[in-house]
């Protein structure tokens, strides 16, 4: 049976595709998956399979099944930190593989009062300009915008591409000739 695995971040740059097809034998389990992948133990976080979570190794996975396996997010505490490479898709994805159900009952205004108080959070971080603060809470408010984009069925990534992935929406150009006091 043919199998398609995502790697997501740094599991993509380890494998080196997007997306590959795996084959195995019928009645293959997650684990053996995961084995014959050669990932090293602890370097999967999160797995999805036909995008739920599944958190148990065994189970069986069946001809065509999507499993996406997403690595632990580094974070932004000091230290050395390896660079993730997570595309806005990929944020999006680890919020709602990590929330997703809790986020869908909170509902879009439940949500967005916990971003606005990381807004606040961060705010606070950027006054007192210590860069692990202000390092988490960007961190913090990333994950909560992702929320709101899932929530609201929207995909960020699209979203962003079409309104500044090609020129500034205030004056047209690349780069930006807005004067500063104008908002483009």
């Amino acid at each position: 049976m043919q199998i398609r695995v995502k790697p997501m971040g740094v599991l993509r740059q380890r494998l080196g595709k997007q997306e590959l097809v795996v084959e195995l034998s019928d009645g293959s389990t997650l684990e053996q998956l995961l084995e014959k992948l050669a990932l090293p133990a602890g370097m999967v976080q999160v797995v999805l399979v036909n995008q739920e979570r599944e958190a148990n190794r065994q189970r069986v996975l069946h001809h065509n099944d999507e499993v996406t396996l997403l690595a632990p997010v580094a974070g932004g505490g000091g230290g050395a930190r390896a660079s993730t490479g997570y595309t806005l898709d990929e944020v999006q994805t680890v919020i709602r593989a990590l929330y997703g159900e809790k986020d869908t009952k909170r509902g879009l205004q439940g949500c967005f009062l916990w971003f606005l108080e990381e807004v606040g959070e961060l705010s606070a971080a950027i006054r007192t300009n210590t860069a692990s603060s202000i390092a988490e809470e960007l961190a913090d408010t990333l994950a909560w915008l992702a929320t709101l984009a899932n929530v609201a069925g929207v995909d960020l990534a699209e979203v962003f591409h079409h309104k500044y992935g090609r020129q500034c929406p205030g004056c047209g150009q690349l780069p930006c000739v807005c004067p500063s006091e104008v908002k483009p």
